[in-house]
């Protein structure tokens, strides 16, 4: 970050990792520091108030560049800087050194990540107590926070694993508000979401699902054979075969079976959508021993992904199962993310 900065009085800014990397406040953006900074704040939001040991550090820092050359002094410039870009702009954070790790404490509030965690855990309690339309205002406000592509700009393997399970989630959010939302009978504003993010990820089986439903319900069967096919297409030619829910949801809504128009009949009949690559996710791993810095290791290999990849089906779901459950399982993943896959909270 260059020179100091003049945060306007009573302003709440946000460190924002949906995007760049950089503070936010409204619609004013200030960035911080070269890449090798802002990979180490990634590292240490993403912990969750963890402590992140030096050697984990490193392979955040100067990730896919490997070197002999012992880079605990320019880690503990880094720190130094990061703290003073921090208070220039106004967030208010600590970030103390413990032995041979770091740890950055700052309020959930302040980062554009937690708060997006937070909402879709909302959006979790609210289903839970059959409150579908303040979920659905929860689920859009947690997308209020995704303002593109998380850590742009910064590549390297290790941010690319995370990116993608960030991803993910995002993408997991947006098709249960889309759910929610065609559940209720408000389809009609779902359909560019789900155009725009099939334009994204052509191979997504839920996103056709629902988008199916969305043109059904505007009795436009000619788009619904259109998504069909064109989704058909893309399975064959990762696959060399058609996608079987879908198949069967073309005929029936071709048979006009009005327990289509039901809202049960708008859950996906699976946990999501299948994947046809594995993902090696790299974890942020706490330190309990501040002096054990080689604990910081360690890496975590996609099993559903692996899976979709050798062919095995995915666990089914009942098809009548409420998008309360649904939802419900979004935020237990969120925690399962956190605490299993990529260690982005208190570890057990």
């Amino acid at each position: 970050m260059t020179g100091e900065m003049a945060v306007p009085p009573g302003a709440r800014p946000v460190l924002r990792l949906f995007g760049p990397v950089e503070v936010g406040e409204q619609e004013k953006r200030w960035s911080l520091g070269p890449p090798q900074e802002q990979r180490l704040l990634v590292a240490l939001v993403l912990a969750e108030g963890n402590p992140v040991g030096l050697a984990m550090i490193e392979e955040w820092v100067w990730d896919g560049v490997e070197s002999e050359k012992d880079r605990s002094d320019a880690i503990h410039k880094l720190a130094s800087n990061l703290r003073r870009s921090l208070r220039r702009a106004g967030i208010l954070a600590e970030l103390p050194r413990a032995g041979m790790a770091y740890r950055l404490n700052v309020d959930d509030d302040l980062v554009d990540v937690r708060r997006f965690r937070a909402d879709v855990k909302s959006a979790a309690h609210l289903m839970a107590e059959g409150e579908e339309h303040q979920a659905a205002q929860a689920l859009a406000d947690a997308l209020g926070w995704c303002r593109g592509v998380p850590f742009a700009a910064l590549p390297g393997p290790l941010i690319d694993g995370v990116r993608a399970r960030l991803t993910r989630e995002v993408q997991d959010a947006r098709l249960l508000l889309s759910e929610v939302e065609i559940r209720q009978g408000r389809h009609r504003p779902q359909v560019d979401p789900l155009v725009g993010l099939l334009t994204e990820d052509p191979g997504n089986t839920r996103a056709t699902w629902l988008l199916m439903h969305a043109y059904y319900r505007e009795g436009r069967l000619d788009l619904v054979q259109q998504v069909q096919g064109q989704a058909n297409a893309y399975a064959r030619e990762e696959t060399a075969t058609d996608v079987q829910e879908l198949r069967e949801l073309g005929q029936r809504m071709y048979d006009a079976d009005p327990t289509l128009l039901s809202p049960e009949a708008v859950v996906f009949p699976r946990e999501g959508p299948p994947r046809y690559a594995s993902t090696t996710i790299t974890r942020v791993d706490r330190v309990d021993d501040p002096e054990d810095d080689a604990a910081s290791r360690g890496s975590a290999t996609d099993d559903e992904a692996a899976q979709s990849q050798d062919g095995q089906a995915q666990p089914s779901v009942d098809p009548a199962s409420s998008a309360r459950d649904t939802v419900i399982n979004l935020g237990k993943r969120v925690k399962s993310f956190h605490a299993d896959t990529m260690y982005f909270g208190k570890q057990s």
